[in-house]
């Protein structure tokens, strides 16, 4: 089974200055409906978009694509299944780029401390 990995690490405090600097419009182009509802809800807002943001960052990476080859931030969407575990959600070009490149499965893993976030991410090809 061939496969492609990516990590990321963030300052927590990076992402509450780009909320806290550009507002709304930076979290309309990092994020969905669904991961703003979410992470509004927890007491410590800044570290679950961090969270967000290191598992999108990772995946840019293990797509090898960075963030400038047509996939946005907001077609990758990182949420949390019953027990709470990430799960990711792709559209748009993200989806048609994993699609030609043939994964059929992966995985994510988040993880914070007070002041920092980091994430990997896995895909699998069969």
């Amino acid at each position: 089974m061939l496969f492609s990995s990516g990590i990321d690490v963030i300052e927590i405090d990076t992402v509450k200055t780009l909320i806290d600097k550009h507002g709304e419009r930076f979290l309309r182009r990092a994020f969905t409906e669904r991961e703003i509802a979410y992470c509004l809800r927890k007491a410590d807002q800044y570290r679950h978009f961090a969270g967000k943001i290191a598992a999108k960052e990772a995946v840019f990476k293990a797509l090898k694509t960075g963030w400038n080859r047509g996939i946005q931030w907001n077609q990758i969407e990182v949420l949390n299944d019953s027990a709470g575990a990430p799960q990711l959600f792709f559209s748009g070009n993200a989806e048609a780029h994993i699609s030609q490149a043939g994964f059929i499965k992966h995985d994510v893993s988040i993880s914070h401390s007070r002041t920092v976030a980091a994430a990997v991410v896995i895909f699998y090809q069969d």
